[in-house]
């Protein structure tokens, strides 16, 4: 029936949302606490190897709880990273250990590859990311995306508030209700550092019929 299918529609775009808000939101937090380490007592973070050197791998432990950008978490973030991100060729793995984001816990891997600078001299990168969330309720959401994000502005500067990127590319998954999508950027998604929200830019979202 057409109900049962446009709810269908609205779950998938509602997990689809949050995937990509959660996804984007421990990438930023890795990056400032990488460039930073930030203030505060948590979390806790170390390098395998002297900060600034690579190939190196940072845990940031958020011990049982901690919070941090307006978020609760707990548990573990590690990242694998090649060389500094800002190099050609460089690449950054994250992994999950028991980490929880608002009572949401995350598994999965995230790759996001340094491909160097397009025609316009924007830097670019690949960003894969294979991700399940488990929710409070025992209700899981997946996806698998291949994106390619573009810094279209900010580069120049050492402020990460005037930092825009473009990203392309298409998703699949499996929304909470146990529906399969499949998800195409038409028109590139503009997301600015002083936002947490996408601010430009359109999705189709098909979910496939059962």
């Amino acid at each position: 029936p057409t109900t049962s299918f446009d709810s269908a529609e609205l779950t998938s775009s509602e997990d689809l949302a949050t995937l990509e808000y959660l996804a984007n939101d421990s990438e930023e937090l890795v990056d400032a606490l990488i460039e930073t380490r930030g203030p505060g007592d948590c979390p806790e973070i170390t390098f395998e190897n002297p900060q600034g050197e690579f190939p190196n791998t940072l845990t940031i432990d958020f011990g049982d709880k901690c919070e941090r950008n307006g978020h609760v978490r707990s548990g573990k973030i590690i990242v694998y990273q090649t060389a500094p991100m800002l190099e050609s060729g460089a690449s950054r793995t994250t992994t999950f250990e028991n980490y929880f984001t608002d009572g949401i816990q995350h598994t999965g891997t995230k790759i996001l590859s340094n491909t160097g600078f397009d025609a316009d001299g924007n830097i670019t990168h690949t960003r894969f990311v294979n991700i399940e969330l488990l929710f409070p309720n025992g209700q899981s959401a997946s996806w698998t995306a291949d994106y390619i994000k573009t810094q279209v502005a900010g580069a120049g500067t050492d402020i990460r508030t005037d930092d825009v990127f473009e990203i392309a590319g298409s998703a699949t998954g499996v929304s909470r209700n146990g529906r399969e999508f499949s998800s195409t950027i038409t028109e590139n998604l503009v997301r600015r550092r002083d936002c947490r929200w996408i601010t430009d830019g359109t999705v189709v979202i098909e979910v496939i019929a059962d």
